[in-house]
């Protein structure tokens, strides 16, 4: 949202009519989005499994890039991901957010020439899947503390985030998963339950 403010500043600046028009609209979607987000998660833990319903994982994953977008422009990121990504189970809303908190990581961490996220998926079994959510940054420590709320790696702000994604990922009945190099790259791996009709 900052660099929405930022550009719609800018913008007017330059008498851009258009263009601070057009970003306003963006900060009021985003606004509406983060009230939504925050209503979600406190209904979150009396959530069952009926609530939930069939999310198109590939338009949730392009959703999530296109909000991020003044971030990933300004660094010149590349998301690359697979257009045959299954249907699976969860709450579109969260598991958007699940992608924004590990964009986000990865976004801050990848401050080089040619950053680049990679989304690969690998088949667990017929109602299973793996996604493979890797970057070409910093990485961070090994640590269990890293999916526990508060607790972050000095160089990236990791701990409530990733916290949150957990949560979200157990509650949708998958998982998620981090590993990484202690040097360089990071990778994160969000299970997820496919499914054909809910």
């Amino acid at each position: 949202m900052n660099a929405y403010i930022f550009s719609t500043k800018r913008a007017v600046k330059n008498n851009d009519v258009f263009s601070a028009n057009n970003y306003l609209e963006k900060i009021e979607n985003l606004v509406e989005r983060t009230a939504l987000v925050v209503k979600r998660l406190r209904y979150f833990s009396r959530q069952t499994t009926n609530t939930l319903q069939k999310i198109n994982l590939l338009m949730c994953i392009n959703n999530t890039w296109d909000l991020l977008e003044p971030k990933h422009k300004y660094l010149n990121a590349r998301l690359s991901l697979p257009t045959d990504l299954p249907d699976v189970l969860g709450d579109e809303i969260l598991l958007e957010q699940v992608f924004v908190n590990i964009f986000l990581n990865s976004l801050e961490a990848m401050q080089h020439e040619k950053p680049e996220i990679e989304i690969k998926i690998q088949n667990i079994s017929d109602q299973r899947v793996e996604l493979w959510v890797s970057d070409n940054g910093s990485g961070w420590p090994l640590s269990d503390k890293l999916l526990q709320p508060f607790s972050s790696s000095k160089s990236i702000n990791l701990g409530l985030g990733l916290s949150i994604s957990l949560s979200i990922m157990q509650q949708c009945q998958g998982n998620l998963l981090i590993a990484s190099t202690l040097t360089k790259n990071a990778l994160v791996i969000l299970e997820f339950k496919v499914v054909d009709n809910v």
